[in-house]
């Protein structure tokens, strides 16, 4: 039996910092959303666990240490299961680039094999798996539009439109550890969750993460002039912790003429059109 699944990746539409734990993790409030792009993922029986990783940005992983791997660990421990799989990853979304590849990857997976295997973790201890796993991965399980608070772990669904976008990863990876250890500004207030969320609301926020990226990542800066040239574009702000920058298109027409456009002129970065939902 093959499965396979779409690891879709995370795009944080803001990002506030509102203050650090005394175990030196930040805490934050994000609204995020999920692309119809991103990685491939095959699942197959094997008398073994395997990964092989393929696909655009496959050099940049560690097949023998990474948190795929992990998270197979993880999960089977869980269930008491022997991790006999032969997983194929196709890499297609950049690394380093603040869009959650690698935890939508662990999430999309954990996901595949709970139904690959027909099992039901203890709820709980699921969550605390994920969480170990990275700050993002949780909210990549819930895989849909949701409110983001405390390290990661705190989600709440927040219905949404769907928002064409162009994606914009200038090909300079930021690490998140080092970009939360340069963050210098002053913590964001708190503010109440929204039942609903539009553009307007959402163009009123920031990423308070960017001018540390940039430190770390110049070429940010001008991903992000050269979004903001483009008359169809509603706003352009920067995803996470850098250094992908985003800018939301009225259709995805525009968004993919943007793209093709933007290619062109700076062949170096990487450039995609997506719908956001």
């Amino acid at each position: 039996m093959t499965f396979s699944v779409l690891a879709p990746f995370k795009v944080n539409l803001f990002l506030h910092v509102t203050g650090q734990k005394p175990n030196g993790y930040h805490t934050l409030q994000s609204h995020v959303m999920f692309a119809d792009y991103g990685d491939e993922i095959i699942l197959e029986k094997s008398d073994q666990y395997i990964l092989i990783v393929k696909g655009a940005f496959a050099k940049t992983l560690d097949v023998e240490n990474n948190l795929v791997t992990k998270a197979v660990n993880g999960l089977t421990a869980l269930i008491n299961k022997t991790p006999s799989i032969a997983i194929t990853l196709i890499k297609n979304t950049p690394v380093g680039a603040g869009l959650g590849g690698g935890s939508s990857d662990v999430a999309a997976i954990i996901k595949a094999l709970i139904k690959f295997w027909d099992v039901t973790p203890d709820p709980k201890a699921l969550n605390a798996l994920l969480l170990s796993l990275g700050a993002d991965v949780p909210a990549c399980f819930h895989g849909a539009s949701c409110w983001v608070e405390e390290i990661g772990e705190d989600i709440t669904p927040l219905p949404c439109s769907a928002y064409p976008a162009v994606i914009i990863f200038p090909n300079m990876p930021c690490h998140t550890a080092s970009i939360f250890k340069d963050f210098k500004e002053e913590f964001s207030d708190d503010i109440a969750t929204p039942e609903m969320i539009d553009l307007n609301f959402i163009k009123a926020q920031k990423n308070d993460l960017t001018q540390a990226a940039i430190q770390s990542a110049p070429s940010i800066q001008q991903a992000l002039e050269t979004l903001n040239k483009e008359e169809n574009i509603a706003f352009n702000r920067m995803s996470g912790s850098g250094s992908a920058c985003f800018g939301v298109c009225d259709t995805i027409d525009n968004a993919q003429s943007i793209a093709g456009k933007i290619g062109n002129i700076h062949p170096e970065w990487w450039v995609k059109a997506v719908t956001l939902s």
